[in-house]
């Protein structure tokens, strides 16, 4: 049988994952700049709440496999944090997002999720990197992902996805998580493909997906809540077709590249409409404001050459 690693370094091999159909989604200008040319923003540091996830996600990997051992997993939190450069006790930079806040959560995490844990799911894999098939008449286009856990829960196959967020809600129906982030799941592209994969993968014994959702708050620190999402062989039928459109629009434009008598560049049209997301300008408003044809130029200041790839991130908040 093939390996992971193999099917990936085979020439010719088409590899797409989450976020570059969603970056390309955002803005096709942006996607040139993230995945074609690789540059990424240079923090220094890396964002607080994408750390925080993260090391979330690492204490998940130790729990889930360890149910009990909180010590164990925030020692996994813990090392994930300072080898990320961030002090371990909390500084006034962090607010509510700091290993002390982590350890409350875990404490209170066991207290809800030891008995689930120890007796009522198996874990079969962690941190697993997929790659399935995108079309059975075209064996060089693949989707490609890594998935938090995989688990037997009473003979069915779930996938487990690890979310923090800071969507808190005092008060209502869907407290302590406010109610959009809760329905941002369905539809959602992401969890759309880890459906499609674990059918791939998994067969008749997949089940669906459940979000584990963790509330990062400065005082409340025991809100989780699992969200279970199924859906039907067409939904994901709509899914592989949005997918595969998505890319005939990036190898399209990956084709126009090189279109002679313009003196900008043909192709991967910018999405002005998605310069700003809430008041914050995108990551290459500079250049994109800098250059009408970026091809050949050297990253600008703030900006480093880093390629993205699943099989080397795990976690991430949700905010």
């Amino acid at each position: 049988m093939t390996s992971i690693r193999e099917l990936v370094q085979r020439p010719g091999i088409r590899l797409y994952d989450s976020t570059m159909i969603n970056d390309f989604r955002r803005c096709p200008r942006y996607f040139y700049y993230r995945h074609i040319l690789g540059w990424a923003m240079d923090y220094g540091k890396p964002s607080l709440a994408a750390t925080y996830g993260i090391c979330w996600s690492l204490a998940m990997d130790w729990l889930w496999v360890h149910p009990g051992d909180v010590e164990g997993a925030h020692k996994a939190f813990l090392e994930g944090w300072t080898g990320r450069g961030l002090e371990p006790y909390p500084v006034d930079s962090y607010r509510h997002r700091h290993p002390m806040t982590a350890k409350e959560m875990l404490y209170a995490y066991n207290d809800q999720r030891k008995g689930f844990l120890r007796n009522h799911c198996k874990v079969l894999a962690v941190e697993e990197p997929f790659v399935v098939p995108l079309d059975p008449s075209d064996d060089t286009l693949w989707y490609m992902g890594r998935l938090d856990k995989v688990i037997d829960h009473g003979g069915d196959v779930l996938i487990v996805d690890h979310k923090t967020t800071s969507s808190y809600a005092a008060s209502g129906v869907t407290a302590p998580f406010r109610w959009n982030f809760l329905e941002s799941f369905i539809p959602n592209f992401q969890i759309e493909g880890y459906q499609y994969a674990g059918r791939m993968l998994y067969g008749k014994k997949f089940r669906g997906v459940w979000i584990d959702a963790a509330l990062v708050h400065a005082r409340v620190h025991d809100g989780f809540k699992f969200i279970p999402i199924e859906q039907e062989v067409s939904q994901l039928d709509a899914w592989l077709w949005n997918c595969r459109n998505q890319i005939d629009h990036i190898e399209a434009y990956i084709k126009q590249m090189d279109a002679e008598g313009t003196k900008y560049m043909a192709a991967f049209p910018k999405n002005d409409r998605a310069c700003f997301d809430y008041n914050s300008p995108c990551s290459y408003l500079e250049p994109c404001r800098m250059w009408a044809d970026p091809r050949g130029q050297p990253p600008p200041p703030g900006f480093v050459e880093s390629r993205w790839s699943p099989f080397n991130h795990a976690g991430g908040d949700k905010t």
